[in-house]
């Protein structure tokens, strides 16, 4: 990855420099300490405490004194700190020696500074300079220099705070006790908490070091072992022995969006001259309310634009924004529509754009890599930031120019140029509004274009190899795993899980009449029949059930038939199609094969002797009646020969 490169290259630097050091007897990072000094303040029952930092060499240097949210830096004063209302600003340069006669508790005034208790322009040295300060808006240091009785300084936003000299102020180097006073605290109780310097070894900036000092109460601390990691807890590799963030910090914002949703757009036009090409750049998000929250570049992460034939700077913008792109000079001056300018969701001046709560963007700037000249000097042909304090155009989370436009985009950059771009760029995006689940995407660019976010932008997945969305190449687990549950996925059937995300076969369905485990089944004329059977087609059921939707009936063959007009033997079959209706040639059936077809049949009593004889029967039925005491075969006489053959015959007893 390109940050664990250059961080890689930034270690491998100073493991050198320090191996060097040790040989050579020279300035060590052991060496390097800071000592908190103790003493009475002016105001009684109130104690001064003073940091400075000791250096190996006399050509060392402190250059800056800084926090963020990498290398965060604290202090804390429970009970308070004094700030005198004579020195109104954040450093040394208030305390003016005029004042100290008439007001001597000055001298206890809490400031920051570097290598000065007061003005460099009384300071004993010559080429002294007052430091300078970058902070962000948004968690300043200032008011701990300026509040009597501020309680906590902290640096630990991304933007973060530093108050530095340059390498030519004399104030940087050691004093003739091999240190540099870097603050001052007065305050009637105890003080602990954090701070980081950035050191050039004998004036050497690319080889600086950055130390963290750990502090707590008056005393001499050393440096903490640089061990480079993730140091943000917020992330999903957090490493709680890092003291040094290493750029690798992840952030999964597990179960939400994945970063690498995001992407960024170079889109080309003509410009109003027709020699050069307007260039935009736009960050694709997600969510109508991603909000685009700035846009940066430090030593860790530098932000780079390369524009070889040199970017077209309007000399009626004298903006580094698109505030200066007033809409009334764009009659008599069209080319100002292509001017080279930083911006976030806005191509003027916010006062007259339609975007809701718009505002024009802010900026923190590192003297040391500057921003603004890319977007003021025409013809700028690059625009490099890789310093430790770093740059970053930004906007507030209630800005609605931070949100996406109808293209579900935000606007960063106009650049108009002869020739071809490339570079890279780092932006801050906030998933949803929610900051504390902020991405950090950078994006390597050439030409026009859609561009990913370096490695994938998030490497989080799901990383159990039993989930159906296994990814073999995330990194850390962002909790999305979906674990398998068989189950049958047909949404007709009497079993469906909605559950279920596995086919696992084995669905059951509901019967013909819409019973799930019913019986009801289709009969040869394709209508439902059997138990719970539901006669859809709307025709009244026939005696043996089967019925059609014109109404026909079907014949005990399973044929179907015409409508069913009569029935006249009653055989359950619909005369014009029963072939035993009327006088046959052949016969349909004689089941008991005495030469009359079934349909032609008497049946009735067919024993002479039974007071029921029926002469015309042919078949009887078993209805003959017997009178015991009469005579059977008409002699006169009871033989028992005629009554054994009529209850052999017919089963009758005796009436």
């Amino acid at each position: 990855q390109p940050n664990q490169h250059v961080m890689l290259t930034r270690t491998t630097k100073r493991a050198l420099w320090a191996l060097a050091c040790l040989l050579l007897s020279h300035a060590c990072l052991s060496q390097n300490t800071l000592t908190v000094e103790s003493f009475p303040a002016v105001n009684e029952a109130m104690t001064t405490f003073r940091f400075y930092v000791n250096l190996s060499n006399p050509s060392d240097r402190v250059s800056a004194v800084y926090g963020n949210a990498e290398d965060p830096m604290e202090v804390d004063c429970p009970s308070g700190v004094y700030n005198n209302m004579f020195n109104t600003s954040w450093n040394a340069s208030g305390i003016n020696p005029a004042f100290l006669g008439t007001v001597p508790e000055l001298v206890d005034d809490t400031y920051a500074t570097i290598g000065l208790e007061g003005p460099a322009t009384a300071a004993p040295m010559a080429g002294a300079a007052d430091p300078s300060l970058v902070e962000d808006s948004n968690n300043p240091v200032t008011p701990f220099f300026l509040t009597n009785g501020a309680t906590s300084m902290d640096a630990t936003s991304e933007i973060g705070a530093s108050w530095f000299v340059l390498n030519t102020a004399s104030n940087g180097l050691p004093n003739d006790d091999g240190r540099v006073l870097v603050l001052q605290v007065t305050t009637t109780g105890t003080i602990a908490g954090k701070v980081n310097v950035q050191v050039f070894p004998q004036g050497v900036g690319s080889e600086e070091l950055r130390l963290t000092f750990p502090f707590s109460g008056a005393g001499t601390f050393e440096a903490g072992v640089d061990v480079p990691g993730c140091t943000d807890y917020n992330a999903c590799n957090y490493d709680a022995s890092a003291n040094v963030d290493d750029g690798s910090c992840v952030f999964c914002n597990c179960g939400n969006t994945n970063a690498a949703s995001y992407t960024l757009t170079v889109e080309e036009s003509p410009a109003a001259t027709n020699v050069f090409t307007r260039h935009r750049f736009y960050v694709n998000m997600v969510h109508p309310d991603d909000v685009l929250s700035a846009v940066y570049g430090n030593s860790v992460t530098p932000l780079t634009i390369e524009a070889p034939t040199g970017a077209f700077n309007s000399e009626f913008n004298s903006s580094w924004n698109a505030s200066g792109l007033n809409p009334a000079f764009l009659g008599a001056f069209p080319d100002l529509v292509d001017d080279t300018y930083a911006t976030i969701g806005l191509d003027g001046p916010a006062s007259s754009s339609d975007v809701p709560d718009a505002a024009d963007p802010l900026l923190v700037e590192d003297p040391e890599s500057p921003l603004t000249p890319f977007f003021t000097d025409n013809f700028a042909s690059s625009l490099t930031v890789d310093g430790l304090v770093g740059s970053s155009w930004f906007v507030l989370n209630g800005d609605g120019n931070a949100l996406p436009n109808e293209d579900m985009r935000v606007m960063i950059l106009q650049v108009t140029t002869l020739g071809s771009l490339s570079g890279k760029i780092n932006v801050q995006v906030f998933p949803q509004g929610q900051g504390s689940d902020q991405f950090q995407l950078s994006f390597e660019f050439s030409g026009t274009g859609t561009f990913e976010p370096l490695t994938n932008g998030n490497p989080c997945g799901c990383l159990d190899e039993m989930a159906l969305n296994f990814d073999p190449n995330a990194l850390y687990d962002d909790g999305s795993c979906v674990m398998p549950i068989p189950g049958c996925l047909d949404e007709d059937a009497c079993n469906f899980n909605p559950f279920a995300n596995v086919d696992a076969g084995g669905c059951e369905f509901p019967d013909c009449a819409g019973v799930c485990g019913g019986d009801a089944v289709l009969d040869a004329c394709g209508v439902c029949d059997g138990p719970g059977a539901i006669y859809a087609c709307g025709c009244d059921p026939i005696p043996d059930g089967d019925c059609d939707c014109e109404g026909n009936q079907v014949d005990a063959l399973g044929v179907c038939g015409g409508p069913c007009e009569e029935d006249l033997d009653g055989d359950g079959i619909c005369d014009d199609i029963d072939p035993c209706v009327g006088s046959p040639a052949t016969c349909c059936s004689d089941f008991n094969t005495n030469g009359l077809c079934d349909n032609e049949e008497v049946v009735g009593c067919t024993y002479a002797a039974a007071p029921n004889y029926n002469p015309d029967a042919t078949m009887d039925d078993g209805s003959c009646l017997l009178t015991c005491t009469g005579d059977l075969n008409g002699d006169g006489i009871i033989q028992l020969t005629d009554l054994l053959d009529f209850l052999t015959s017919y089963g009758n007893s005796c009436n």
